[in-house]
């Protein structure tokens, strides 16, 4: 009854994030803190495939997390784990990562247990489908509110041509995942009309 209390806590303290507005690093961060209390392994490991990216998120014991973007899964049989198990993140029959424990010790993991992080791997699953579900709807509304934005400067006559293009110019990174960094340009007649912020970069979207 104590195991199975156990892990109906760990499914109710992961599934409590199916509606967090994290960002995807801190949202992921807090999942890999649950699982590696919850487990007692020396490692946990989260390969994530995101718009074209593979992320690789690990925490260890000590609860040091790491964050790197890598061209693929890494090679989880490090000779200093002699106890790894993986499992894979699904997304409506999609694999989009991995969840993978670790240990020092030899046959660390028992097959209920494997089982039950089976288990959990569909719930983080779950999780990061409701979140990417989330964000990219939060992001649609930003790109609504910046069209409509822009067609109420369009509707102002007081404004001239210049006027105009340099409202719709400041508008633009609104519209943007992090408009905090972004900035935007128009160029029209070989005239540019920037954001306070602009320069040149090799980042763009147009």
């Amino acid at each position: 009854m104590k195991k199975l209390k156990n892990d109906v806590n760990l499914s109710r303290q992961i599934l409590d994030f199916s509606n967090s507005d994290l960002s995807n690093v801190d949202l992921i961060s807090q999942l890999l803190n649950i699982v590696i209390d919850f487990s007692g392994s020396d490692l946990v490991l989260i390969f994530w495939k995101n718009n074209g990216n593979v992320y690789s998120y690990e925490i260890n014991r000590d609860h040091n997390i790491k964050f790197d973007t890598v061209p693929g899964e890494k090679n989880l049989y490090n000779s200093a784990y002699k106890s790894v198990i993986s499992f894979p993140l699904v997304i409506d029959n999609i694999e989009i990562g991995s969840l993978s424990l670790m240990n020092k010790k030899d046959n660390y993991f028992s097959e209920s247990e494997k089982e039950e992080y089976n288990d959990q791997a569909i719930n983080i699953g779950f999780v990061l489908k409701n979140h990417k579900v989330q964000s990219d709807l939060k992001e649609r509304v930003k790109e609504l509110t910046c069209l409509y934005g822009i067609s109420k400067i369009v509707e102002r006559k007081n404004l001239s041509i210049e006027q105009t293009l340099q409202e719709i110019v400041s508008l633009l990174p609104t519209a943007f995942q992090y408009p905090e960094i972004a900035f935007s340009q128009i160029v029209l007649d070989e005239k540019a009309y920037n954001t306070k912020n602009f320069q040149e970069s090799s980042f763009t979207d147009s």
